[in-house]
C-alpha cells in the first residue's frame, strides 16, 4: 500500500509542479464524473467516481493553486436508458463523456476524469483524438 500511496504522491507533484499557465493564470482543472462500468454481473453504476470527489481531490487540487471545479456528471437521457445491454449503454455514455470533455476544453480546462473504470478511457480519449480533424489539434 505504502508504494501506490509514494507513486501517487510522486505523479500529482509532478503533474502539478507548474500550477500557472503561460500567461500567469491558475490552470483551470474541470473533473468530470463518469460512473458507468459496462460489465455484466455488478452493478451498471459505481460509487468510484463519488468516492474520489468525497475524498477531498477538488480541496488537494485548489490547496496547490489550481482553479479547480466540477462538471455535471456523465447521464443517460431517458432515451437511452432504455438502451439493451450495459456495454451499449456504456458506449452512450461514453459518447456523452466525450462531448464533456470536448466541451471543458473548449473553455480552457484540462480535465480530470473520475472514472469508475478503464472503459471510459474511450470517452475522455475521443475529442482528443478527433481534434486535428475538425481543425483544433493539440499544439
Amino acid at each position: 500500500m505504502m508504494p501506490l500511496i509514494a507513486g501517487l504522491t510522486l505523479l500529482l507533484a509532478v503533474t502539478f509542479a507548474q500550477i500557472k499557465d503561460t500567461t500567469g493564470n491558475p490552470v483551470r482543472v474541470a473533473l468530470v464524473k463518469m460512473p458507468y462500468v459496462g460489465e455484466r454481473n455488478v452493478p451498471e453504476l459505481s460509487g468510484g467516481p463519488d468516492y474520489l470527489e468525497q475524498g477531498g481531490l477538488r480541496q488537494l487540487l485548489e490547496d496547490q493553486g489550481v482553479q479547480a471545479s466540477l462538471s455535471p456528471p456523465v447521464a443517460l437521457s431517458a432515451d437511452e436508458d432504455k438502451a439493451c445491454g450495459s456495454w451499449n449503454r456504456l458506449a452512450l455514455a461514453n459518447g456523452d463523456l466525450a462531448k464533456i470533455v470536448a466541451d471543458e476544453r473548449r473553455n480552457g480546462h484540462f480535465t480530470v476524469g473520475l472514472l469508475a473504470n478503464c472503459s471510459s478511457i474511450l470517452g475522455a480519449f475521443r475529442p482528443y483524438r478527433e481534434a486535428p480533424a475538425r481543425g483544433y489539434g493539440l499544439r
